[in-house]
């Protein structure tokens, strides 16, 4: 259910967000990474749980990532012709780099644990 709340809010947002995004793509690539880093040094010191129960949600079990790709794949599948896949097509490219770059928060914290293992030879 938490999916498919955060699913719904993502499809929301990137209607509401669409010319904005268009207009100025590098600051939500900015904005995505700034989450990132937010959320990599939460994992080393203490943030107030509220926000980390967000970010835990969010980045930690990627699903903010994974529901922006889920938009991305279906504007490619959409008829050409509908209202959703004409307003939602000039900034798929540009959705599909923001779930990328909020991906790396995921993949990081899961990367940091295998980093000793592969220098080391395990």
């Amino acid at each position: 259910m938490e999916f498919a709340i955060i699913l719904v809010c993502t499809i929301v947002a990137c209607f509401l967000l669409r010319n904005p995004i268009k207009k100025s793509p590098a600051l939500f690539y900015a904005l995505a990474i700034i989450i990132d880093i937010v959320f990599i040094t939460g994992t080393f010191i203490a943030i107030p749980h509220a926000l980390w129960r967000v970010f835990f949600i969010l980045i930690q079990k990627c699903t903010l990532a994974l529901a922006l790709f889920i938009v991305v794949m279906f504007i490619g599948v959409l008829p050409r012709n509908s209202k959703a896949c004409i307003w939602l097509k000039p900034i798929r490219a540009e959705l599909s780099i923001i779930a990328w770059i909020l991906s790396l928060g995921h993949m990081a914290v899961y990367l940091e644990s295998y980093i000793p293992k592969i220098f080391s030879g395990a």
